[in-house]
């Protein structure tokens, strides 16, 4: 059975959210919607906001991106003395990050890579097993012996998650300023909200920035005077 989208209708007294639950189409009915929902997903949606609102969604664009992740001994820390930080590289991995926690206990999670743009879109077409093998072994190009100390590797490409299709807004788009301005602007009692408004998208600072614009919105509505 094919799974319904969700539908959002925006009211001049209320906003209702349609959604699937197992099956079951479910509405919900509220004063008013504050989105976070990704643009690549929310143009997905069936909605009656303006088709110019719908457009500057579509028309900005998401920034690929992937990430390596491992389990491993704290060999930066006991053999090179690093805490915390990042190291750039040259290679496909671009960075590896290092824990900001747990100093000196025995394993800690290392971000053995984190790429973005078209080497994301490259990497993140492999198999999650060439993904890990190509992080070992750059990773041993920074950190002789690398590979005898990570294990259980993960391997995330965001565009290729269902509720996500990217990692975060690209701001440097020559149009993004343009859109977000349109999509910023209450729609009635709609509201848009998340990173991907601002030119921090990707941080919790454009998070934040974007929550307490649509909460102003609100409050302006609810109280005009």
């Amino acid at each position: 059975m094919a799974q319904k989208r969700p539908r959002s209708r925006s009211r001049p007294d209320n906003v209702s959210v349609r959604y699937d639950d197992n099956g079951s189409a479910r509405t919900v009915v509220a004063d008013y919607c504050v989105c976070t929902i990704p643009f690549p997903v929310f143009t997905r949606l069936k909605t009656n906001l303006p088709a110019a609102y719908m457009t500057a969604a579509a028309n900005t664009p998401a920034q690929a991106a992937g990430k390596v992740g491992w389990q491993a001994e704290r060999f930066w820390e006991t053999e090179a003395q690093i805490y915390g930080g990042i190291s750039w590289t040259t290679d496909t991995i671009d960075q590896i990050w290092y824990p900001s926690s747990g100093y000196l206990s025995a394993k800690g999670t290392l971000t053995g890579g984190y790429m973005r743009g078209a080497s994301a879109i490259a990497f993140n077409k492999k198999s999650v097993g060439e993904r890990l093998a190509i992080a070992r072994e750059q990773g041993e190009r920074l950190h002789p012996g690398y590979a005898k100390y990570v294990e259980h590797g993960v391997a995330i490409g965001w565009e290729n998650m269902e509720h996500q299709l990217g990692g975060w807004v690209n701001e440097e788009d020559p149009n993004f300023g343009a859109n977000s301005k349109i999509l910023a602007a209450p729609q009635g009692r709609f509201h848009m909200a998340g990173d991907q408004l601002t030119f921090v998208s990707g941080w919790q600072e454009g998070a934040v920035l974007a929550a307490h614009h649509a909460v102003t919105g609100i409050d302006r509505h609810a109280r005009p005077r």
